[in-house]
């Protein structure tokens, strides 16, 4: 039986509070949650709860929909965010899109044929969108900064047309939404941009994004998980499948 630490109670006024441990759980900035409206409330407490149970030292940070409610919290005009680490435009919650998808895997492919095969297959959704604005450049470390206007850089470059297809969906996106794609692009160490803002949007399965994620980041030539990656997917895809709900919820809209 798993520990349910996490719960919601409802106020005199009609709205739910998260307890955790009995007590109105805190945001990452050690004050309290507003009331929330049940359903976003309810996901807040089952997401936590999952994180509590099934995580290696786990902590209600863990809890991808506590982590965006709590910053959505801490940058409503007037707010200030005491985290030290709050790296996000403080009320847009804007996305980098023309810098960090220029070092975006899904966009420079390896040579080898032993790592090109399975990478076109994980990044087919990334071509697939694009419908034919899908560029191949060459794999390199070295990244090529926003203010590079010297000719001899372009072949490093993403197409102008090509940021743009993804600028118009996050320009759709709510600020919850825009939060969560840098949120999980920093998780996996940015290794797609593109991909993450078609995760977002629920144009790529978080199961075949999670595998991107190996075969791009680790160089996986197979579909087949070991041990520990079947974790680590156990661990990501129900906290992801939560994050998607929370995000469509009516809750959300009050704190974006």
């Amino acid at each position: 039986m798993q520990e349910q630490l996490a719960k919601i109670q409802k106020d005199k006024n009609g709205k739910f509070d998260v307890l955790f441990c009995g007590f109105p759980i805190e945001t990452h900035d050690d004050d309290y949650f507003p009331p929330l409206e049940e359903d976003i409330a309810s996901i807040l407490a089952d997401d936590v709860n999952f994180a509590i149970n099934n995580i290696d030292n786990p902590g209600k940070r863990d809890s991808l929909v506590f982590c965006v409610l709590s910053t959505l919290h801490h940058t409503r005009p007037g707010s200030v965010c005491g985290d030290h680490k709050c790296k996000m435009n403080r009320y847009e919650l804007s996305v980098d899109i023309t810098n960090l998808i220029q070092r975006d895997h899904c966009f420079r492919i390896s040579p080898n044929p032993k790592f090109a095969i399975p990478q076109r297959r994980a990044n087919y959704p990334v071509v697939d969108f694009l419908d034919g604005d899908w560029v191949d450049l060459p794999v390199s470390p070295i990244y090529v900064s926003e203010e590079t206007d010297d000719e001899s850089a372009d072949w490093g470059r993403i197409p102008q047309r090509t940021i743009e297809k993804f600028t118009d969906i996050l320009n759709g996106f709510s600020r919850a939404q825009r939060y969560s794609v840098t949120l999980i692009s920093d998780m996996f160490n940015d290794f797609s941009v593109s991909l993450t803002t078609l995760l977002i949007a629920k144009l790529v399965s978080p199961e075949d994004y999670f595998l991107a994620s190996l075969i791009f980041r680790y160089y996986k030539t197979s579909d087949r998980l070991t041990k520990k990656e079947k974790l680590e997917r156990d661990d990501f895809i129900p906290r992801m499948n939560n994050l998607l709900k929370a995000l469509d919820s009516e809750g959300i809209k009050a704190l974006i």
